[in-house]
């Protein structure tokens, strides 16, 4: 008889903030100890809860040993089990990253939630994780930071258990990854427990420029309104002032609303309005705390680990960012020497880079990610990923031909849409036609192109001209508006013919509906889980409850119209085109330190580091075996910091 699996859920608690600093750094923090482990044989054959002290379980052992393990949110046991476990009971075998079965990782396949109460309640367990156990957490985390006691609190063993029943039951319900999709998983995996560098050091002294700059910007701010705000938070008593200083149809201060304003200012505005929008702009931005979020997550070898959720984005299976959120890193205005700051005071920033400090750090934020001592990061990108597969599932042959050919798709569509050749030269006439390239795959109006093209910076046309780039683009790939068309009737169709797969866009994508689940296999041969899927009799269309990763993102339901069906679609595609791109760099001894979009970044020796851009660069613009014809392009650069 084959050995059951072995659900396993360690209860911790420590000084450190785990959701600060992610489960890495938690479990390398000299003060997180093991309250308890809580066991759970996936057949129901044997259970238990084992504390610090006893003799540990010879069924948990015995699993670790023959790679039996299962968990929800399989890193942080893997973390603990090899930083802090391991310390008392260093007989206990090392673990690999990947090697625990992820029930968090099946369910987000599976198209449900990542948290293990909402996945639990999505697959209609009859074990529920208790949500009691939340306050009986933090009340052992409170009593060990006022006296050091790790003693379970009463009512915390039951509770441990509970929810070790609630993920062996989660793990019999949830069908395993398919092969391909779990050496994916394992990659990810072995990408969280590698991790990547931090100028520490540096990070540190923008950290205290950024504390001193925040407090002059109020101080500033306090002095230019008369005491009338007196910190970039208040944004009512902001927006009040504003509007009765020159700008008085000023409707929010969204950091693109401000940079508007501040890049074309209204006659009307005055210069203490402007001085407070610029205050605003430089001090309130996210992304003057991401030094915070470096500095708690680094390790003690100065790496940043567990930066990347696998299959974080439900709907189409893509990595999401965690901790730092490295997606969301802001692109720098300037090229910054991170060790500026710390050689330099603060009117030395201002000499070498005339800006303000503030937005100088803001600059600095992704050159502060670099390789270790005698390595570089090799990054590539790929070119217009999402614009290319959206001809190349529609069949749009025309302008997969100029992939093909390096021409100039942006100048092509301009010249359509103003009827005369564009060159690149004609940089605004351009722009418009890369925006369309880019931007109206899936199926956007004239409003919100409108707005797109203002949001990047250009000039919005007039609703009659917006309309007619619009129609431009859909006469000059009519492949693609009728890929809309045909999804949508293939989703319709599959949902009256309920267990039986349509085919659409030449076989390329499936559609079944089992129940109120809609099954999407994709050209890659992977299956999107879409749930709540049902008719809307007073729209006549089809919606679908909104993918989310936990509870707290609940929202509307969506349509599923053609347009956001072929938006699903692409971006799931993308993913696997870039999935196989980095386990074929991980192959070619490429260590992935990150993905960010559409970019692969690794670390390689300093000396290796030409050829490694050659190869990356070979293997990124190769597709994979099941996207024949698909064009695909990437630009590389390599240096010891990240940067773009």
């Amino acid at each position: 008889m084959t050995p059951s699996e072995v659900v396993i859920d360690f209860e911790t608690v420590s000084k450190a903030d785990l959701s600060k600093t992610g489960a890495f750094a938690y479990a390398q923090n000299e003060t997180t100890r093991i309250v308890c482990l809580a066991w759970c044989a996936a057949d129901g054959s044997a259970e238990g809860v084992w504390q610090p002290g006893e003799p540990f379980p010879e069924p948990v052992e015995a699993a670790a040993r023959e790679g039996r393990l299962v968990a929800h949110n399989a890193a942080f046991e893997f973390a603990i089990w090899q930083h802090v476990l391991r310390k008392s009971l260093p007989r206990l075998p090392a673990l690999q990253p990947g090697s625990i079965s992820c029930t968090m990782a099946r369910a987000a396949y599976a198209g449900y939630p990542l948290a293990l109460i909402d996945a639990a309640a999505a697959a209609g367990l009859e074990a529920q994780k208790d949500p009691a156990g939340k306050q009986l957490i933090q009340f052992s985390r409170r009593l060990y930071e006022r006296t050091g006691s790790t003693e379970p609190p009463p009512g915390m063993l039951a509770y441990a258990l509970q929810d070790a029943r609630a993920e062996a039951e989660l793990h019999q319900k949830l069908p395993p990854l398919p092969e391909r999709e779990q050496r994916i998983y394992r990659l990810d995996a072995v990408i969280n427990a590698r991790g990547i560098g931090l100028d520490v050091a540096s990070a540190e002294a923008i950290k205290r420029l950024v504390e001193e700059e925040t407090t002059r910007a109020r101080a500033s701010l306090a002095e230019t309104t008369g005491g009338a705000v007196n910190s970039v938070s208040e944004v009512a008593k902001m927006l009040a002032w504003l509007r009765s200083h020159g700008l008085p149809d000023l409707p929010d201060l969204r950091a693109e609303t401000v940079a508007k304003v501040l890049k074309s200012p209204p006659p009307s505005a005055s210069e203490e309005a402007l001085r407070v929008l610029e205050l605003r702009a430089d001090a309130a931005g996210s992304a003057v705390k991401k030094i915070d979020a470096m500095l708690a997550c680094v390790g003690p070898d100065g790496r940043m680990r567990g930066l990347l959720q696998y299959y974080g984005a439900v709907a189409t299976g893509r990595w999401a960012g965690r901790l730092v959120q490295p997606q969301n890193l802001p692109r720098p205005e300037m090229d910054v020497d991170p060790e500026d700051f710390q050689r330099l005071p603060r009117e030395g920033i201002k000499a070498v880079y005339g800006r303000e400090p503030l937005s100088v750090a803001k600059s600095s934020l992704r050159r502060l990610l670099w390789a270790a001592p005698g390595n570089v990061l090799v990054r590539a990108d790929l070119s217009a990923i999402e614009a290319r597969l959206v001809f190349w599932l529609a069949g749009e042959e025309k302008a997969l031909q100029l992939y093909r050919e390096r021409a100039d798709i942006y100048c092509e569509m301009a010249s359509r849409v103003f009827g005369r050749p564009i060159t690149k030269a004609d940089k605004e006439e351009r722009f418009v036609g890369k925006t369309l390239v880019l931007g109206c795959g899936y199926g956007m109006g004239s409003r919100k192109l409108q707005g797109t093209i203002e949001a990047l910076g250009g000039r919005a046309p007039d609703d009659l001209a917006a309309q007619r780039y619009i129609e431009s683009y859909r006469t000059a790939w009519p492949r693609v508006p009728a890929a809309w068309r045909e999804l949508e009737q293939a989703a319709v169709r599959a949902y009256s013919a309920m267990g039986r797969p349509v085919e659409a866009l030449a076989g390329r994508v499936a559609f079944r509906c089992d129940g109120s689940t809609m099954r999407v296999r994709l050209p890659s041969g992977r299956v999107l889980s879409w749930h709540g899927v049902e008719w809307d009799h007073e729209e006549q269309h089809l919606i679908a409850g909104r993918a989310v990763a936990s509870s707290a993102e609940r929202g509307a339901s969506q349509r599923l119209y053609g347009g956001a069906l072929l938006e699903r679609i692409t971006q799931a595609t993308a993913r696997d085109v870039m999935a196989e791109a980095m386990l074929a760099a991980e192959a070619n001894d490429m260590p992935v330190v990150l993905t960010v979009h559409d970019e692969i970044v690794c670390e390689v020796p300093e000396n290796s580091g030409a050829a490694a851009v050659k190869t990356l660069l070979d293997l990124m613009r190769t597709p994979p075996a099941w996207a024949g014809g698909l064009p695909l392009d990437a630009e590389a650069e390599c240096e010891r910091r990240y940067g773009k």
